[in-house]
């Protein structure tokens, strides 16, 4: 017979780093544990017959960038699904496929979140957002700060508008370095909390 139920402590954590980034959020139309309705059918709402665990939450739309949100949700290894619009988002070799979705509420106020199954995804409370980073200098205001890791020679371009970084390559630095662009060195572990562009490694 299984335990009380309780929510994944990685969605706790995603509830808990949401609720941080936007404060004064709606937050009607959240939940984790499924009513009734949802205790009829397969539904990740429901608690886990062995363990206990629910592996869902809904966060209400009202008061946050939901394609922001999506996206970073579907960039997260602990993920299984998001449904969000009509539409859910499958993990599928390589990333996530879009397909419509025909359940009865068609998840337009809030978006559903599923984690994979596993103790090493339900129990993950490492943070599902990347720090923003903090300029030190005026000189990091700059959308073409150039920034070298300890690792390796890597130079990155990070963009304070959007905080992402993208890899430089050898070409366009020898290039930059010739137009007198100053590359500054930061320390590999903030380098690798920024979040980088698409293609970028």
């Amino acid at each position: 017979m299984a335990r009380d139920w309780y929510v994944a402590p990685a969605l706790d954590t995603l509830r808990d780093e949401l609720n941080a980034r936007h404060p004064g959020r709606d937050r009607s139309s959240d939940g984790a544990i499924g009513d009734p309705a949802h205790a009829a059918r397969k539904s990740d709402h429901n608690p886990d017959p062995k363990t206990g665990v629910v592996r869902a939450r809904d966060f209400d739309v009202d008061g946050i960038d939901v394609g922001a949100l999506v996206a970073e949700l579907l960039a997260d290894p602990r993920v299984a699904f998001v449904i969000y619009d009509r539409r859910i988002a499958k993990r599928v070799p390589g990333g996530f496929r879009w397909e419509p979705y025909h359940g009865i509420n068609p998840h337009t106020g809030h978006v559903h979140v599923s984690v994979r199954i596993g103790t090493q995804y339900e129990n993950d409370t490492t943070p599902w957002f990347a720090p923003a980073p903090t300029p030190t200098t005026q000189e990091e205001d700059d959308m073409a700060l150039y920034l070298v890791g300890d690792k390796a020679p890597e130079v990155y371009a990070f963009d304070t508008v959007t905080g992402k970084r993208r890899y430089v390559t050898h070409a366009e630095y020898l290039a930059l370095d010739a137009a007198g662009v100053k590359v500054k060195r930061i320390p590999q572990a903030r380098l690798d909390a920024l979040p980088k562009f698409p293609g970028s490694r």
